[in-house]
């Protein structure tokens, strides 16, 4: 039997199982999809090259994420501008090198052309007690105001003498529609 033939004999026997348990399955008593207005997706930032000296557990190419929800508003009148809380999902254990590195998140409100930024600790505090990234939260809410926002996620690292570098090999991105 040739290669193609396999493959072929291959992707046939998978679409007759797809179909033989697509067939099975009762659709009566499958319940459609909730109706809902909201986008939310969310992709994780992937770091740069780590080599040692400065490199940090994990190594190269580590995931970073950071999820977007819309920010809790209190029933008062007049209402409060729609927030969205930006959070680190996983926050990574403590290292000697993690205090020298931070997430900056750049959002953008799609509806209003409102923007801006804000920065965010990824890693648990230890005895480390004095830099810019120590003194950030996991945690933050930005001012976005109601409709679709979007977020870029960088990984960035201070230097001694200048501004801080991106290490991110590919930013990350959050979206989700804030509701009015």
């Amino acid at each position: 039997m040739t290669h193609f033939t396999r493959t072929r004999t291959l992707l046939a026997a998978s679409f007759v199982a797809v179909a033989a348990t697509t067939a099975v399955t009762p659709v009566a008593d499958a319940a459609p999809p909730p109706l809902t207005r909201t986008l939310s997706f969310h992709i994780p930032a992937i770091g740069g090259l780590e080599l040692p000296p400065p490199a940090v557990p994990g190594g190269s190419f580590q995931r970073t994420t950071v999820t977007a929800r819309p920010g809790m508003r209190p029933m008062i009148f007049p209402p409060t501008p729609a927030t969205v809380q930006f959070t680190v999902a996983h926050v990574a254990p403590y290292h000697f090198e993690y205090p020298n590195r931070f997430l900056t998140v750049n959002w953008r409100n799609l509806r209003t052309g409102k923007a801006g930024h804000l920065d965010l600790r990824y890693w648990e505090k230890g005895p480390t007690t004095t830099g810019y990234p120590v003194s950030l939260p996991t945690s933050r809410i930005a001012q976005t105001g109601s409709g679709p926002v979007v977020a870029t996620i960088s990984v960035r690292r201070t230097r001694y003498e200048g501004p801080a570098a991106v290490t991110s090999l590919i930013p990350g991105v959050a979206a989700l529609d804030v509701p009015s």
